[in-house]
């Protein structure tokens, strides 16, 4: 019935809504109900003011929110729908602070949403291309930085795989450097194996991977042979 009514209302209402909800507009947003109410709530927004209205109640406690069971679906839902320009100063704090984000079972999501929303918006905005270049840089940065930590999490291994699901292959070319010279420590590794195993079965070449074997010593093929996660990494090469 609510959301009915969500349908019908203009946008004059749907701001005085909101002005009523403002209080405890987060609050709602972390309650179950709540935030499945107001992503309802948010798909009939039409107007400036009602994007921009969100997008400042959200603003003071952005990672509190995207690590939070229920209200991450919220975020999620923002970083999907609302024009860019509301969300780039969110997308600029999610980079800076790439290790916090990618290490929570939430908030990894967020990074994904937002990679993803890159890639759907590429040339729908050429005021903003710039500053989603440089966003996309500076993540793609922090992430071959930060291989060694997010690679063994059990959930920053999928903000890598992320990073090849959305970007060229050509974009990820550090961080595949990153993990080809550790190769035989991570094909042992419980999360760091599966990154190797999807991106030999659906983004790096051949040439690339046996060079790389060939700079194995017998020992270290005997060891990720032995592993169980590891003989699945060779079996997929051969």
């Amino acid at each position: 019935m609510i959301q009915k009514l969500f349908s019908v209302s203009n946008s004059a209402q749907r701001l005085r809504i909101l002005e009523s909800i403002q209080p405890n507009f987060c609050e709602l947003i972390k309650n179950k109900q709540g935030t499945h109410t107001l992503q309802a709530f948010i798909d009939n927004f039409t107007c400036a003011e009602e994007f921009s209205f969100v997008s400042m109640e959200i603003r003071l406690d952005f990672y509190e929110l995207c690590t939070n069971n229920n209200a991450t679906h919220f975020i999620q839902k923002v970083v999907k729908t609302f024009p860019l320009e509301y969300t780039l100063p969110y997308f600029n704090y999610t980079v800076e602070n790439l290790l916090a984000f990618a290490l929570d079972k939430n908030a990894m999501c967020v990074i994904k949403h937002m990679m993803r929303r890159f890639r759907e918006l590429a040339g729908q905005y050429e005021a903003y291309e710039p500053t989603v270049e440089v966003i996309r840089r500076q993540l793609i940065t922090h992430v071959t930085f930060s291989v060694d930590r997010l690679i063994m999490d059990s959930y920053g291994n999928y903000v890598i795989q992320f990073c090849y699901e959305l970007f060229d292959l050509d974009k990820c070319a550090g961080i595949t450097e990153r993990i080809l010279s550790k190769f035989a420590f991570y094909a042992v590794g419980k999360f760091s194996s599966n990154v190797i195993l999807k991106c030999i079965s659906s983004y790096w070449t051949d040439k690339k991977i046996y060079n790389t074997l060939r700079g194995l010593t017998n020992s270290q093929i005997v060891e990720i042979f032995r592993h169980k996660d590891g003989n699945k990494i060779l079996l997929e090469i051969m």
